[in-house]
């Protein structure tokens, strides 16, 4: 690693603290203030599809002006949000907080360009997998912390260890050097000639919606579960700290596992969408604390589609252009996530275990689509008018 990808590294360990403080709570938090099911859906949902229209631009963005300033920008905005959600007299209030710390992830694009321009080829995934490990391992002891927190000292306590680590956080990225995209150094030329030809590459835009499709199957899982676990199993907020707790090990395990076993990507995304499907099933199945230990941990593997799909999509971009690809496939993965969010309320509402249900299935289906469009992906990769630089 770089000295600035270390210094992101750990960025990325004290963010993940901080967010594992609240992350596992913030559905049981909108349902203490009065929040119903369907308006918990709505906060979730509102949160994910406003910054799902940033992703774009701002990976246009991160193309094209000095990448550092973006990134800072996204790391103040969480410290915001900390703060909004811990003083939030109302659900819609503290759902605006929710908002407002959805915004700050527009910057994950960028960062990902900033660590592929600064990583080899061939250590792309390895490193990309270390960096959101980091985060899982920053989550690691905070949930079950976190669940402490919430029972002694409340909303305000939590968030406000929450916006202290978010500020620590952000001192670790203002350290990292400012970094120019290949675009803006490269000539007008070749900028105009790279964007032809990717207008014809559609397979990029297959492989965005199907990673879009397994987010919106993973998300439906578990928008509500903590709430599927308080209500069918009676467990407390320290007893989902356990499990979120868990699902940070899982998240570490897998994401260093997956990258040694598959460095492009292809069939770790088919273990991690098994796993998931197998820790949803053991969740809307088994009444049993210790099967709910295991889904949890098998669920971690989820976390290493993010990075896995980033590697695979660079593996067919042009390097001047990996902020916008990736920025656009956080859109679509955005869109995918918010519309799971929006159905979940209505079919918990039905049936707790409904929304696991649907997702079980949906998985399923898509590991099958997954496979398909890798045959075709080796005859059309052939046939690609763009060289890969990754």
């Amino acid at each position: 690693m770089s000295r600035n990808v270390r210094l992101l590294w750990l960025s990325y360990l004290i963010w993940g603290f901080g967010e594992g403080l609240f992350v596992y709570f913030e559905p049981l938090f909108l349902e203490q203030i009065g929040a119903s099911y369907h308006q918990i859906s709505l906060a979730f949902a509102a949160s994910a599809i406003v910054v799902t229209f940033l992703y774009l631009p701002a990976g246009w963005l991160g193309d094209r002006i000095e990448r550092r300033r973006l990134i800072l920008g996204g790391y103040w905005l969480g410290v915001v949000a900390a703060l909004i959600m811990a003083f939030a007299p109302t659900w819609y209030m503290f759902a605006l907080g929710m908002v407002v710390y959805s915004l700050c992830s527009y910057c994950v694009p960028v960062i990902n360009a900033y660590v592929l321009h600064e990583t080899p080829p061939a250590m792309q995934t390895r490193i990309l997998n270390r960096l959101t490990a980091a985060f899982w391992l920053g989550l690691l002891a905070a949930p079950t912390l976190g669940g402490r927190l919430a029972e002694t000292g409340g909303r305000v306590l939590v968030f406000g260890c929450v916006a202290l680590a978010f500020l620590v956080s952000s001192g670790c990225a203002w350290g990292i050097a400012p970094q120019t995209s290949p675009v803006v150094r490269g000539s007008l030329v070749r900028t105009r000639t790279d964007w032809r030809h990717l207008s014809v590459l559609w397979p990029i835009v297959g492989l965005l919606v199907i990673l879009a499709a397994f987010e919106w199957g993973a998300r439906l899982g578990d928008v509500l579960l903590p709430n599927y676990l308080v209500h069918r199993f009676a467990y407390d907020m320290r007893t989902i700290g356990i499990l979120g707790t868990l699902n940070s090990i899982g998240a570490i395990v897998w994401l260093l596992v997956l990258s040694e076993i598959d460095a492009r990507g292809r069939k770790a995304l088919f273990i991690a969408t098994a796993n998931v499907a197998i820790g949803i099933w053991l969740l809307w199945k088994m009444p049993s604390w210790g099967m709910h230990m295991v889904a949890f941990a098998l669920l971690g593997a989820r976390h290493a589609f993010r990075s896995l799909g980033t590697v695979l999509l660079a593996r067919l971009t042009p390097q001047a252009y990996q902020s916008t690809i990736t920025g656009l496939f956080y859109m679509f993965s955005g869109l995918a996530i918010s519309l799971a969010e929006l159905l979940s309320g209505p079919l918990f509402t039905q049936d707790p275990a409904r929304p696991l249900e649907v997702a079980f299935w949906w998985l399923l289906v898509w590991i099958g689509l997954f496979g398909g469009y890798g045959l075709v992906f080796r005859h059309l990769r052939r046939r690609s008018p763009i060289p890969s630089e990754a």
